[in-house]
């Protein structure tokens, strides 16, 4: 809270008394943290800890979500060797019905 926002809430007692009670509040935090030991230093570790925690989750769900893309083209692609595999062996029958109806043709001619 900057000066001006101070004096903007001070102007009425209402106010007054929250940002007394808001500052009552961090003094009070300050100085619980320091009584405990409360290492400053940490609050570093801990913010650069939640930016990789928050960017490891990012990854995962972009990971989830190209993991599930992968499945339904594997999933399509799987239909589509069934479909094509089921079309070969059709030609593969009908070739053979037509190599069928081919007259055999005498090897002896002289």
């Amino acid at each position: 809270m900057n000066c001006y926002e101070c004096h903007q809430a001070m102007a009425s007692p209402r106010k007054a008394r929250l940002v007394g009670i808001y500052f009552q509040f961090v003094r009070l935090s300050i100085d619980v943290k320091g009584f405990f030991g409360y290492d400053f230093g940490m609050d570093a570790e801990i913010q650069r800890f939640e930016e990789k925690l928050n960017h490891f989750v990012t990854l995962f769900q972009r990971s989830r979500a190209e993991n599930n893309e992968l499945r339904q083209l594997l999933a399509a692609k799987s239909d589509e060797v069934k479909r094509l595999a089921e079309k070969l062996d059709q030609a593969k029958t009908r070739i053979e019905a037509l190599i069928g109806q081919i007259p055999e043709v005498e090897s002896e001619r002289v």
